[in-house]
């Protein structure tokens, strides 16, 4: 390293004082001295070589190294297939009028099963699931002992439950 060199170094727009100039080549000097003394310390020539079966082993390690991330990948490829499945069987739904509920009950792994079933379930009950204003349109249930009736008020149906029974 030259001193002209360092000259031309400014910090600040203020080139570097002499003695910090100094101050590197002496360290500069000192590391060259060391390189000489020992030139494997400082990664020079004088470095381990590897024999083909070592070479061999380390590539052997890494590469199994490699192939133990592939699972991750290979989870987050199939997350990728099931939510688009998902939306498959959602844009499914849109496109025939089916509720969404479907999603819920049906298996969505497979669109074109989910597809067959859907509409397997609409041709077994026609008109159950047409959608008037919001609402499903399908059969009401019907009264489990008289306690859907809607001319009794929530609280007498209570009532009725707690009675004593005589």
């Amino acid at each position: 390293m030259k001193r002209e060199f360092l000259k031309n170094f400014q910090v600040n727009g203020t080139p570097l004082p002499d003695a910090v100039i100094d101050a590197i080549l002496e360290e500069h000097d000192r590391d060259l001295e060391a390189a000489k003394a020992d030139p494997g310390a400082s990664g020079g020539t004088g470095g381990k070589t590897f024999t083909q079966e070592e070479v061999n082993r380390i590539v052997s390690d890494r590469l199994a190294r490699e192939r133990e991330k592939q699972p991750k990948d290979d989870e987050r490829e199939q997350a990728l297939k099931a939510r688009e499945a998902r939306l498959d069987c959602r844009d499914y739904l849109d496109s025939k009028k089916y509720p969404a509920a479907l999603m819920d009950v049906l298996d969505v792994s497979d669109v074109e099963k989910f597809k067959n079933a859907a509409d397997a379930l609409a041709s077994k009950f026609p008109g159950a699931f047409e959608v008037n204003g919001g609402q499903l349109s399908g059969a009401k249930p019907a009264a489990v002992d008289g306690l859907r009736n809607p001319a009794r008020s929530v609280d007498t149906r209570i009532a009725d439950a707690f009675k004593p029974q005589t």
